[in-house]
């Protein structure tokens, strides 16, 4: 048999289990987003696919595999992307945890400290015993691969898969120099992004620890002009206006939370800003209100 048959026989065997694995990556991207959403991480994106015919034809020859069926990893893929590095480690946390993992690939690792190019991770795992009948049925033994990566690691590689991967041969030094170089930039650029993004927790993380210190002084001096405001005038006042303001209060939060409204730190604060300073201004003012004087009558 000639290696054109060869080929025309793997791909008819191939085509008769496609929609498998199409089911496959169906499951286990629909696995992984409910997996990601529980641990509260929120990826760019979350894309799946059973390999195309015509690329498990291209790769057989490029790999030169014998048994391409058992061989291949990639016929079901699902690729998650996320903004931040420190984001992928919590990914694969979760694929380690949700699949039986054959394999774990790390680009990085394979190109060494003195080359650049694509650096992403990627795992071969399979549903394994703990998915079994309905959905999962007849595919929990089979691979599929799963790519984790970055907007940026993402972007150079679908470039260099276009450009180099599938015409590797044919490509001139030269370019595969320029993407390499490429790749050190977006490196370089990712790190910022990372960087900025930690400082960007940790200013928030101060400015929240600040609001609460300003909501406490807010709730001490309401309290303050309470009971001042009950001695200067009848003692039940700000009971009268605690049993109508704490509604009121309550009634908005609920209103904001159905609409998940959710306000930005400075409109939470300017209550603070705005508030607390008239109050104090109406405790120092004798015009807010009269004391409050008993005359006894006299007949």
């Amino acid at each position: 048999m000639s290696e054109f048959e060869d080929i025309e026989a793997a791909r008819a065997a191939y085509a008769q289990v496609r929609l498998l694995y199409k089911r496959l990556a169906t499951q286990i991207r629909h696995i992984l987003e409910t997996k990601l959403a529980e641990a509260g991480l929120t990826p760019v994106s979350i894309t799946h696919r059973p390999k195309a015919i015509e690329s498990f034809a291209a790769k057989i020859t490029r790999k030169h595999y014998n048994d391409p069926l058992s061989q291949m990893t990639d016929l079901a893929g699902v690729r998650v992307v996320c903004a931040y590095e420190s984001e992928l480690a919590k990914v694969a946390e979760i694929i380690e945890a949700s699949f039986e993992v054959r394999e774990r690939i790390d680009k990085a690792q394979d190109l060494g400290v003195d080359r650049m190019g694509y650096n992403g991770k990627a795992f071969v795992v399979t549903l394994g015993t703990r998915y079994a009948g309905g959905v999962y049925e007849n595919i929990t033994a089979l691979a599929c691969e799963i790519q984790v990566r970055t907007i940026l690691q993402d972007a150079w590689a679908i470039i260099d898969h276009q450009l180099v991967y599938k015409n590797e041969e044919s490509t001139p030094e030269r370019l595969r120099r320029d993407l390499n170089n490429v790749a050190s930039l977006l490196e370089i650029a990712q790190g910022i992004f990372d960087s900025v993004k930690e400082k960007r927790v940790a200013y928030v993380s101060e400015l929240n620890s600040y609001l609460a210190l300003l909501m406490s002084v807010e709730q001490i001096i309401v309290v303050l002009f309470l009971v001042w405001y009950g001695y200067r005038t009848v003692w039940y006042y700000p009971l009268v206006l605690a049993a109508i303001g704490f509604p009121m209060t309550f009634v908005l939060t609920t209103i904001e939370r159905a609409i998940k409204l959710h306000r930005s730190a400075w409109a939470i604060s300017i209550s603070g800003v705005l508030f607390v300073p008239v109050l104090l201004y109406l405790m120092m003012s004798d015009h807010c209100c009269p004391v409050n004087t008993r005359t006894d009558s006299i007949g």
